[in-house]
């Protein structure tokens, strides 16, 4: 009622005209009227809340030469139980003219049903989502108790695995180089690759007290071999010490396909002879000569 008081003032005073004051009047009465509705029961909340926003985006702000003056909407209060709204007061000044207007509740719910029609045009469509299966619940393992394993005795390997070229190791050739590393069984051992049965295998064996030119003797000029030697060194304080070296005799008169074997093979048969000090890779007997062979061993104990 201020807020229409407000506007009949601005009237009188000349500050609006009399089809503003019109205007006005009717947008109060409609705001009474959704009060009244909403106070007696017959709009929900929501519908109250839809017609309220309608009808607020509808009203305009009067422009007049002089101000604009906007008209306020009194606030919806929600009361605890619906009660029959009071009967306004007529404004103190002349008695307004009140319009023909449809019975409120009519309107009330022609407005909201506006609101619900609009705002489900725009709403977007919405699409069914199908619930997904879900998926049946995973068995549980059965708990199984495992049976031990029984271990079978294992049988000694007549090799000890294979090199990249696919050549393994007998078992004499470790048998005889751990007799001469642990009894000095042998002075000199020499082992070829019997390409056929695919293993390295023995060769010839010197005795404790065999010469140096028959470990010399035992490498022949037209093939491939390996070699172990026992060489007693004996320093300036006369300690002696006892160096195996390992040979790699490869002879420029040897076939290609047999260096190239013995070279891939090498040092996966030395992993087999446990205790090799010094090692010497000669292709002619020049160069393993006795003083050769002292020379290497010297060399060894003295980077040691």
């Amino acid at each position: 009622m201020d807020a229409l008081a407000q506007v009949k003032a601005a009237l009188d005073a000349g500050l609006i005209l009399a089809e503003d004051y019109e205007h006005a009047k009717a947008a109060f009465l409609r705001a009474q009227q959704i009060r009244s509705g909403f106070e007696a029961g017959l709009l929900t909340p929501d519908d109250a809340d839809f017609v309220k926003r309608a009808f607020i985006s509808s009203l305009d702000t009067l422009r007049t030469n002089h101000a604009i003056v906007a008209i306020a909407t009194p606030p919806i209060a929600a009361a605890p139980a619906p009660a029959a709204a009071a009967p306004a007061a007529p404004a103190a000044s002349a008695p307004p003219t009140v319009r023909q207007d449809p019975p409120p509740c009519a309107t009330i719910e022609s407005e909201a049903a506006k609101v619900r029609m609009q705002e489900k045009a725009n709403a977007p469509p919405s699409v069914a989502v199908e619930p997904k299966a879900l998926p049946p619940p995973a068995k549980s393992p059965t708990p199984s108790r495992a049976r031990p394993t029984l271990k079978k005795a294992a049988s000694k390997p007549s090799s000890f695995g294979t090199s990249v070229s696919g050549i393994g190791v007998s078992e004499e050739c470790a048998e005889s180089f751990s007799l001469m590393k642990t009894r000095s069984a042998h002075r000199f051992i020499t082992f070829k690759i019997d390409q056929a049965d695919g293993k390295v295998v023995l060769d010839e064996k010197g005795e404790a007290d065999a010469s140096y030119e028959s470990f010399t003797s035992a490498l022949p000029v037209g093939d491939c071999r390996f070699a172990v030697y026992d060489y007693q060194y004996t320093n300036a304080d006369n300690c002696i010490f006892d160096k195996i070296v390992f040979v790699m005799w490869s002879p420029d008169g040897s076939p290609m396909k047999n260096k190239m074997i013995y070279a891939s093979s090498k040092d996966f048969f030395r992993q087999h002879l446990d205790g090799i000090s010094v090692e010497m890779q000669v292709t002619d007997h020049d160069e393993i000569t006795l003083q050769e062979l002292h020379d290497k061993v010297a060399s060894s104990i003295t980077r040691n």
